[in-house]
């Protein structure tokens, strides 16, 4: 009975001294052994996954450096197509400048007899407004007309400030007149032409509609140009990523095999689209300006402000706003068709 009793508080002792541990970390055993419960230690619990970009971001930038030829084709496509899109994107805005300043080209303007009396300018105006097809008739001073002149074309500023200083004025009065239905213009001009006073009729119909068929023609063989680049450029950075995963197709493996999610294996790949469209986003904008600037410099010397052109202040943000927007998409549309393509495989 004593070594009953011994044994007894030996085991005692022996799971007193033991660690603690609670019931969601043990396992017992149903069916004692010698006496004695057996007692297994659980593995610790798992901690909730914390995914750092910084991981991420190294990772990418390894792939791209590995793949360092696939990567530099991936940037320069891609901003080649940026380019081709800010090019026509400026040409479009600076045609709308101009024709801004020159005016609404649905209007005719109607310039008088040089030296006409105020009679004589009202009674022109009053058959003006009876015309079927007439909608508005805006009257223009000559001294309002010089006073424009002298604004829009500052380079001959001192020019028309002496005029206007010894009181010569070659301009005419006129009026700005719109009209509802562009069918009949040629009918409205040939009235217009008819009133007494008239000396000249300035009809911008034929211009309105060739300048619309130079935009149209602007923006379609800008719509064709900038889909076959985005489609190259697609092209590219989906064998990039293709690349990519060849190279760390055994990580992949491994990551997989061990219980790593989705997240964790394709973060790396879809961050490395998105590197190449943000970079081709930057070299896009720096080429796209300093070509841009180029050509403003150029037009001054040649056309003597004639043409005016959007400042490179205006226009710079916008510019690569678009640049970052469609290049970082690009570049993310491009990582998942990839890997929706060649992950499995």
């Amino acid at each position: 009975m004593s070594n009953t009793i011994e044994k007894n508080t030996a085991d005692a002792v022996e799971l007193e001294s033991a660690p603690e541990v609670t019931e969601k970390e043990t396992v017992q055993n149903t069916a004692p052994s010698h006496g004695k419960p057996e007692i297994k230690q659980a593995p610790p619990a798992r901690k909730n996954k914390k995914y750092d970009v910084l991981y991420f971001l190294q990772l990418a930038l390894k792939s791209m450096r590995n793949n360092i030829g696939m990567t530099i084709a991936s940037l320069a496509v891609l901003a080649s197509c940026l380019v081709v899109m800010g090019s026509f994107f400026l040409v479009l805005l600076n045609v709308d400048l101009n024709l801004d300043r020159v005016g609404e080209l649905n209007k005719i303007v109607v310039y008088c007899e040089y030296d006409l009396g105020e009679a004589e300018l009202a009674a022109i105006e009053t058959k003006l407004l009876s015309l079927s097809n007439v909608t508005s008739v805006e009257p223009v001073s000559k001294e309002a007309a010089l006073d424009e002149m002298i604004s829009d074309y500052f380079s001959y500023s001192g020019i028309f400030q002496t005029m206007k200083d010894e009181n010569y004025n070659p301009l005419s009065d006129s009026f700005v007149i719109g009209y509802a239905d562009n069918e009949y213009v040629g009918d409205l001009v040939y009235e217009l032409s008819s009133i007494e006073g008239v000396r000249r009729v300035n009809n911008r119909a034929e211009i309105s509609v060739k300048v619309e068929n130079i935009r149209r023609g602007i923006i379609f063989v800008f719509a064709g140009f900038f889909g076959l680049l985005l489609v190259t450029s697609l092209f590219v950075i989906i064998n990039t990523i293709k690349l990519a995963l060849h190279f760390r197709r055994y990580d992949i493996t491994v990551m997989k095999y061990v219980g790593a999610t989705n997240v964790f294996v394709l973060s790396p790949f879809i961050l490395e689209g998105a590197i190449i469209g943000f970079f081709a986003s930057l070299i896009a904008t720096g080429v796209q300006l300093a070509l841009y600037s180029h050509i403003i410099d150029a037009t001054k010397d040649a056309f003597n402000s004639m043409i005016y052109l959007v400042s490179v202040g205006d226009c710079g943000w916008f510019v690569w706003l678009s640049f970052l927007a469609v290049g970082v998409l690009c570049g993310l549309c491009g990582s998942v068709i990839s890997l929706r393509k060649n992950l499995n495989s």
